[in-house]
């Protein structure tokens, strides 16, 4: 125990470390990882295959990635992606196999089964590494991330028979492949069947009912409990545990809690693809890769050019010439699951140890050189898409480079697409709704995200932008696209929550601008760190527009969240202006570009206040 605490403490310092220098120059953090496991398996002696538990916890790391992936991919828009997913994607993993298998057979005399347990390795690219980047660059909205994510879910629906055909090679029973296939596509279905069923029968209600509580942590543990538990079911028919968590994710892809699941899974899933990057350096044999480092850069450099030359046809026949050329760059790595296939053929003695090494080291240093190829290709500045269009969002991917959301109430599910400089409401109580009324009806675009299951599927079913989700996470922040907010309105009443919900904003964005009310002076004190541009006198400002009304012995039936946002920004009051904090810029609305400068900013949060003096 203690020394595998020492290990652990080891390889998370020179994990940190490395990710740290690399990070100063600009370099990938996985790069980091995939490093940390070569000096890990170098130095301290620890080899990939010395645990199991080791690898089980790295494939968790692919299992949580592939969920997060199906939580963007239902049922529908797998429809619209057949195209990109089983005609590219069949092709170019079809043509790279068998064009290596026959190459190794012809040119080095190799034996079949071992020359097509190369040709599978070589056809798979990294889940891993190609999805985290194109969410992080924002370019999976792209035509090439559109079919680059194609090609990449062909890949992983391939892996399994991919496995199911290197342990048939390795069988000395004369079980009939027929036979085989057979068991593998009614145990999918069945696999696809149960998970269905339950996904959206079952799961949700359970979701419904514990989002009712309001915990953070029983929701946690009842996502962990589902991915878990369909990547056991699928495993448990043969099948890889990813496969299964990317079902459960789609089933999930068009219910209202998309947003918070994949906002609460992301320290999971990021730690765990930490862990698996760290495992496949580990594979390295530094001894080895040094002695033949001249071969292993040959075989690197050629396997990316001719899996650049493959894909890039096939994508050719369908696509623009730069589509298909960004593409066959962004997958021209090995992959994640070629480790598993070399290690299956190994232990079935399809593949001599040597040659294990050496695929397993020029994988591995494809790997290396992928992030800084789609590094590359997102900052290529034109030179690669010279066509009129050629990187703008379209298909099912269409506005999902910044700015699409899926919002889902009760009885439906609607895509939306917010335009920039559009507003964040946090919140959809009394206040908030009002807010988003004066919104809709001013043609505003915005986007509200409240934590109350019951409240987000009213909204929904009454026409409104609703999410569910914790407004107080950095993730849910960024798929509400904060950053290119023009504001954000905080309007829940819980002080704890308005703080937490405006740090969070303000580690997300750049330029946050932030507009919220207070209560009373000590809630104003409490905020006072927060990059607020406007503060509202809730209390005082009531008061204020009470007393109004009455001495002025006006009455409008139902006044109450009944004034026109188009009106108070037209021809703002004085007691709007007054409402600003002192300090506060009079254009803010100019600022935010929702209105001309007339310090109507404020006049957003339902109701012009006045300010709580702030003491120097």
């Amino acid at each position: 125990m203690h020394d595998y605490l020492l290990l652990i403490t080891l390889t998370s310092a020179i994990s940190v470390g490395l990710a740290l220098l690399l990070r100063r120059f600009g370099l990938p953090l996985l790069v980091g990882y995939v490093l940390a496991g070569m000096v890990v398996s170098g130095a301290l002696g620890f080899h990939y295959d010395q645990s199991g538990l080791l690898r089980d916890v790295a494939e968790m790391g692919v299992v949580f990635l592939l969920f997060t992936v199906g939580l963007e991919f239902s049922l529908q828009r797998l429809r619209q992606m057949r195209h990109a997913v089983f005609l590219v994607g069949g092709l170019q993993v079809g043509l790279t196999a068998l064009i290596v298998c026959f190459g190794a057979i012809s040119m080095y005399t190799m034996a079949m089964p071992s020359a097509l347990v190369i040709g599978l390795s070589v056809a798979l690219s990294s889940t891993a590494i190609v999805l985290k980047t194109l969410y992080e660059n924002k370019d999976i909205g792209k035509p090439y991330g559109q079919v680059t994510v194609g090609v990449l879910l062909f890949q992983e629906i391939s892996v399994v028979p991919m496995l199911l055909l290197v342990g048939f090679l390795g069988m000395h029973t004369q079980t009939h492949i027929a036979l085989l296939l057979v068991e593998t596509v009614v145990g999918a279905l069945v696999a696809f069947a149960i998970i269905y069923v339950v996904g959206r029968f079952g799961v949700t209600r359970l979701l419904a009912a514990v989002s009712e509580m309001r915990s953070q942590e029983a929701f946690v543990a009842s996502i962990l409990m589902v991915v878990v538990s369909a990547a056991l079911l699928t495993h448990a028919l043969g099948f890889s545990y990813a496969l299964g968590s990317l079902l459960a994710g789609m089933m999930l892809a068009e219910t209202q809690y998309k947003h918070q699941v994949e906002a609460d899974l992301v320290p999971f899933r990021d730690l765990l693809l930490g862990v698996f990057f760290i495992t496949v350096g580990m594979q390295v044999d530094l001894n080895f890769a040094v002695q033949n480092l001249h071969w292993i850069l040959m075989a690197t450099l050629l396997l990316i050019v001719f899996k650049t030359a493959i894909t890039f046809a096939v994508v050719r026949l369908t696509g623009s010439r730069e589509v298909a050329l960004k593409s066959a760059l962004a997958i021209a790595q090995g992959g994640g699951f070629s480790f598993a296939i070399l290690e299956l053929a190994l232990r079935l003695q399809l593949l001599e140890p040597q040659v294990h090494q050496f695929m397993v080291t020029t994988l591995v240093c494809s790997m290396l050189v992928a992030p800084f190829m789609l590094k590359g290709i997102h900052k290529d500045g034109g030179r690669l898409a010279k066509d009129a269009g050629a990187d703008d969002p379209t298909g099912p991917f269409k506005g999902e480079a910044h700015n699409r959301l899926v919002v889902c109430g009760y009885h439906r599910c609607v895509p939306i697409t917010l335009e920039k400089n559009h507003v964040v409401v946090c919140g959809y109580g009394p206040v908030g709704r009002e807010v988003v009324i004066q919104l809709q009806e001013a043609g505003y675009p915005y986007v509200c995200i409240e934590h109350q299951q019951s409240l987000v599927g009213q909204g929904v079913d009454e026409g409104h932008a609703i999410i569910f989700g914790n407004a107080a996470q950095d993730h849910l922040l960024k798929m509400a696209h904060v950053n290119d907010a023009a504001a954000v309105i905080i309007t829940v009443g819980d002080e704890k929550s308005k703080r937490l919900i405006g740090k969070a904003v303000a580690r997300v964005c750049d330029h946050p601008v932030i507009v919220t009310t207070a209560t009373h002076q000590g809630e104003a004190h409490m905020l006072d760190d927060l990059p607020i541009k406007a503060m509202v006198n809730y209390p005082k400002e009531t008061a204020r527009m009470l007393l109004g009304h009455a001495l002025s012995c006006e009455w409008q039936p139902g006044f109450i969240g009944s004034w026109s946002l188009s009106a108070a920004i037209t021809k703002p009051t004085a007691a709007a202006e007054d409402a600003l904090v002192p300090g506060a810029d009079m254009g803010l609305a100019q600022g935010v570009g929702l209105a001309p400068a007339t310090g109507v900013g404020v006049v957003l949060s339902g109701a012009p206040e006045a300010p709580f003096t702030k003491e120097t």
